[in-house]
C-alpha cells in the first residue's frame, strides 16, 4: 500500500487511508491548493525576505551574531520560516513538474540552507535570542516561544526528509531535538512552552527516525501541562488545556484556539472527545473570540 509522503501509525480510534487513496480533481478544495500552489507558496521567500525572517538567520549566522540586532518585534519569527519550509515541502511531495516546480526546489534547498548555517555549534536556533546581546536561553517560558520555534523546525525537517530524501535539514532537527532533550525533563528545567507545537514534532520526528528518546520527551511535555510549571504568566499565554488542570483530565476547550489543538494532536491518552465539543461555536471552527484567540460560553456565534 503506497502512502506518499505520509507515515501510517495503528491508533485506536483512527480507520489509516494512504494519501494516495484519494485524489482531489475538482471542488472546494482542488481550487484552494491550486492558488496554494501556483501563488501563496511561491510569494513565501519574498514575504520572508521583506519581513526580515531571512536576514536574522543570515545575521545568526554571522561571525557576530549579538552586534547584528534583530528585525522584527515577536520572538517566534523563524517559525514562520520553518512554516514555509514544510508548505513548500509538501507542495514538491505532490510530484509535479515543469520551471515552477523546479524554481520551488531551489527555493526550498536556499532556505533550508540559510537555516543550518543559523543554527549554534550545540543546536540551538531562535535568532531572537542568538541576535540579542542580553538574552537568555530559555528564561521565559510564557512567551519566549523557543520550543514552539523549534517544534515547526522539527516538522519542517520531517517534510522535507519525506519530500527529498535529503538528510540536510533533518541533521538540523535532530541536533536541535538533542538539544531539547538534554536541557529540558526531570531535574533539569522541568517548565513547558506555553504555546504548544514541540509536542507534536517530537512525535513526528520520533515516526521519522526511529529515536525513542523524542517520543518519551514528548509525552514529558504533554504530561507537565497543567502542573503549575508556568507559574501565574501573562493572561494571554493561556497554554490550551487550561491553568492547572492536566491534559487528560479536561472536559471542556478552553485556552487559545490555536494552541489546544497542539496539545490535543499530540496527546496518546484516551481524552473525552465527545465531551470537548461541547464549547464549539455554532460555526463548527475552534475559537469565537478575536481577542487572545480564546473561546467563550457554548456554541455562541462569532462578532
Amino acid at each position: 500500500m503506497s502512502t506518499g509522503p505520509i507515515r501510517l501509525s495503528q491508533e485506536a480510534h483512527t480507520a489509516l487511508r494512504p494519501a494516495t487513496a484519494a485524489r482531489i480533481t475538482g471542488g472546494f478544495w482542488a481550487a484552494r491548493r491550486r492558488v496554494n500552489a501556483e501563488v501563496s507558496v511561491p510569494q513565501g521567500p519574498h514575504r520572508l525576505e521583506r519581513a526580515g525572517n531571512l536576514a536574522n538567520l543570515r545575521a545568526a549566522a554571522s561571525a557576530a551574531p549579538a552586534e547584528s540586532g534583530f528585525r522584527g518585534d515577536f520572538p517566534f519569527q523563524d517559525s514562520d520560516v520553518h512554516k514555509w519550509l514544510e508548505a513548500a515541502s509538501w507542495q514538491l511531495a505532490d510530484g509535479g513538474e515543469g520551471p515552477a516546480e523546479e524554481e520551488l526546489a531551489r527555493q526550498v534547498e536556499r532556505l533550508a540552507g540559510l537555516v543550518t548555517s543559523a543554527q549554534a555549534e550545540d543546536g540551538y536556533l531562535q535568532t531572537y535570542y542568538q541576535l540579542g546581546p542580553d538574552a537568555r536561553r530559555w528564561a521565559e517560558p510564557h512567551w519566549g516561544h523557543e520550543l514552539y520555534c523549534a517544534g515547526h523546525l522539527l516538522q519542517a525537517a520531517v517534510a522535507h526528509h519525506r519530500a527529498t530524501g535529503a538528510d540536510g535539514l533533518l541533521d538540523v532537527a535532530v541536533r536541535c531535538a538533542d538539544l531539547v532533550d538534554a536541557t529540558f525533563g526531570p531535574g533539569r528545567n522541568e517548565t513547558v512552552c506555553g504555546h504548544p507545537e514541540i509536542e507534536t514534532a517530537l512525535v513526528e520526528l520520533y515516526r521519522e527516525t526511529g529515536e525513542r528518546r523524542y517520543l518519551d520527551l514528548a509525552g514529558y511535555f504533554v504530561d507537565r501541562r497543567g502542573q503549575g510549571s508556568l507559574g501565574d504568566g501573562p493572561a494571554d499565554g493561556s497554554p490550551g488545556p487550561g491553568p492547572g488542570r492536566p491534559t487528560g483530565r479536561t472536559t471542556s476547550r478552553c485556552g487559545r484556539r490555536r494552541r489546544s489543538p497542539g496539545m490535543r494532536c499530540a496527546s496518546s491518552i484516551s481524552w473525552p472527545g465527545p465531551r470537548m465539543w461541547r464549547r464549539r461555536p455554532a460555526t463548527r471552527g475552534c475559537g469565537t473570540l478575536w481577542c487572545g484567540c480564546g473561546r467563550t460560553w457554548p456554541r455562541r456565534r462569532p462578532i
